[in-house]
């Protein structure tokens, strides 16, 4: 029997991850990318002679096929650390996620005696995250924590937010609701370690890539289709340089606005849907500093709306436990967000000191001295997941998903905040599910 062929469209860690099951359960694989390298948003770059990301990358060894794919591809070459996440607000120090009584010990008796009484007087829960977080934990507990930082990463109110982003991205899939957070403080459970592999986050995708083509795999970089061939209703192949190259199944790890309507032909009601989903783009800073910084964590988040810093990376949280300090290091500053905001406009230069003077008002870079920086801009992504978006996706799944020949899977083909091992798993789901129907 014929071993399908299969083209995967997108060489993220979601690609990767249906390439490298599809490739082991013996179809013939073609993974189309449109950059030059593999990766997508995952990829590391080397600056001033450290290995950096775009931006926070979380990897965590927490289910088993990625454990069997790290003993694999990374065996011992990757450093493990204690997670060590922290919020700036308002010149108070967080732990992120939130933990309860790291709250109490923070702000205080008096704000957190605030909050219990608000959340006494929880509201209506409704399809906004304002409402949801108002229904478990009251409006104070929504001021303090939540309305900042959403409006900040996200350009809009909490009350224009699906209420799902509670769950993705803010921690409370943990502990949602006041019962869940009283059991989870009394049972105390460990943080699970974070990784990285020796070369950045990015040596995982490459090495993925690598074992993918070892196995008869094709790869083919700085090519990115322009459509899908279509017969009958049926995905049948798809179109590169004007001509259609035929294949049995077609894996996409594109974004629905990109499928659906430009990809693939689809209803008005469709393409209306998937267009309507926002992405909001990010300006990355890197500052090269001189001296230690004054802080260990490896992500921290800056909630005060009148900061444009957001979320900064510090790549010396890296090191090893009880490995010395290093002379300097790299912190990558995240600015702005959607590609009209000034910020986007403004010359690197101007990005580079506006960083710089934030975390000097902020009290981050302590007594060390940036000899260099590096500005990139990353349009459209991050999905701004407004009321209604849960809907308008399930939507365009749902007209994706009966149509033979043709998988959307992947952080964007979910609209979601995943993670990297969450997205390799997103891809593995998916072409696991492929090799059973075709």
């Amino acid at each position: 029997m014929r071993a399908p062929r299969i083209a995967v469209i997108g060489a993220g860690p979601a690609g990767l991850g249906a390439a490298h099951v599809l490739v082991r359960g013996g179809a013939e694989v073609t993974v189309f990318e449109g950059a030059d390298e593999v990766g997508g948003l995952a990829r590391s770059h080397v600056l001033w002679g450290h290995t950096v990301e775009f931006g926070a990358h979380l990897l965590l060894r927490v289910d088993p096929r990625i454990d069997a794919l790290w003993d694999e591809l990374i065996g011992d070459a990757y450093v493990s650390v204690p997670r060590s996440t922290r919020i700036l607000t308002g010149g108070r120090w967080l732990r992120y996620p939130y933990e309860p009584l790291d709250i109490v010990r923070t702000v205080g008796l008096a704000e957190t005696a605030r909050c219990a009484a608000g959340a006494l007087r929880r509201g209506p829960d409704g399809p906004d995250l304002e409402h949801w977080v108002t229904a478990r934990f009251g409006r104070p507990a929504l001021e303090l924590f939540v309305a900042d930082y959403v409006r900040k990463l996200l350009g809009a109110e909490p009350s224009e937010i699906d209420a799902g982003f509670a769950a993705t991205l803010l921690g409370f899939a943990r502990q949602p609701s006041l019962a869940a957070t009283a059991r989870r403080v009394m049972r105390r459970a460990p943080e699970p370690p974070v990784v990285r592999p020796d070369g950045g986050v990015g040596e995982l995708p490459r090495r993925m890539a690598a074992d993918v083509v070892a196995r008869g795999g094709t790869l083919r970089l700085g090519t990115r289709p322009q459509a899908l061939a279509h017969r009958d209703g049926a995905v049948c192949g798809v179109r590169v340089d004007g001509q259609d190259e035929r294949f049995d199944h077609v894996v996409s790890t594109t974004s629905l606005a990109v499928l659906a309507g430009g990809l693939l032909p689809a209803p008005d009601d469709i393409v209306a849907r998937a267009r309507a989903l926002r992405l909001r783009g990010v300006v990355l800073v890197y500052l090269r500093v001189h001296g230690g910084v004054p802080f260990a964590d490896q992500w921290v988040y800056v909630t005060d709306p009148s900061r444009p810093v957001g979320r900064i990376a510090n790549y010396d949280a890296w090191r090893p436990p009880h490995a010395p300090a290093a002379p300097e290091t790299v912190l990558a500053v995240e600015l702005g967000g959607a590609d009209d905001d000034p910020l986007w406009q403004a010359p690197d230069s101007e990005l580079a000191a506006r960083a710089e003077t934030e975390l000097r008002d902020l009290e981050l870079l302590g007594g060390g001295t940036v000899t260099g920086w590096h500005v990139l801009r990353l349009p459209r992504v991050q999905p701004v997941p407004l009321v209604g978006s849960g809907v308008a996706t399930d939507a365009v799944r749902a007209w994706v998903e009966q149509i033979p020949g043709l998988t959307s899977t992947g952080r964007f083909g979910a609209f979601a905040n995943t993670g990297v091992h969450e997205s390799i798993l997103l891809g593995m789901d998916a072409a696991d599910a492929v090799l059973a129907a075709v």
